[in-house]
């Protein structure tokens, strides 16, 4: 009997996977042997996709720019490096903090910064996270009472709120994080740079999570 006809070959991608494999113990696959690679090939296609469920890496959608991540994962291990660099440059100024902390410190969360880039390059989810957390944290540009806090890598571009609005552009990295004794001048500042590549890291992740909870429906639909 031929199984070239597709008008008689059945749509294997509404069955369940139980349904599959036991379509695949009886069939016959010397008379059937189309129909048999069909059943195959789905049942690998199910398989795949659990293990992108479990696993760190879930598919995005298809017009989703793959490479952007990649880019960005590139730009964080740079950074990192560049920023790491001048903070263990002898000549680099250590402001406003004892000296092992304006190198422990920062080093630390700049190496983070690089881990989370070397994870992205390798396409795990758990960069994404790191990627968002790290470029969060140089967000905010602040001197709020007593409190001042800045935390940027190389290079920054930073819009500054108040007290004058404007632009600002530094090939360096600035590291100020303290509680003072006296109440500060106000001033409040944004890391555009950061803000960039925090909201395209986002983007991603609401992508991955999007992709996660369709295949579980999927999934769901295919137990049932």
């Amino acid at each position: 009997m031929s199984d070239d006809s597709s008008s008689t070959t059945p749509n294997y991608a509404e069955y369940t996977l139980a349904d599959l494999y036991d379509v695949q113990e009886h069939i016959d696959a010397t008379e059937y042997p189309e129909r048999a690679a069909a059943i195959e090939r789905e049942i690998q296609a199910r398989l795949t996709e659990q293990q992108s469920l479990d696993g760190a890496a879930v598919a995005e959608e298809p017009w989703v720019p793959r490479a952007s991540k990649q880019a960005i994962g590139g730009y964080l291990i740079v950074s990192g490096m560049l920023t790491i660099a001048r903070i263990l440059d002898f000549d680099a100024t250590i402001e406003d903090m004892p000296r092992i902390v304006g190198y422990l410190i920062p080093t630390t969360f700049f190496g983070t910064m690089i881990i989370s880039g070397v994870l992205l390059l390798r396409r795990k989810r758990i960069g994404l996270i790191i990627g968002m957390v790290v470029l969060a944290l140089q967000v905010p540009m602040i001197r709020v009472g007593r409190l001042l806090f800045t935390m940027t890598a190389v290079p920054t571009v930073e819009l500054k709120l108040w007290p004058s609005l404007g632009f600002t552009y530094t090939a360096s990295h600035t590291t100020r994080f303290w509680w003072a004794n006296d109440s500060l001048p106000l001033y409040l500042g944004l890391n555009l740079t950061a803000c960039a590549m925090l909201g395209w890291l986002s983007y991603h992740y609401e992508r991955q999570e999007l992709a996660r909870e369709r295949l579980r429906q999927r999934q769901a639909r295919s137990a049932g």
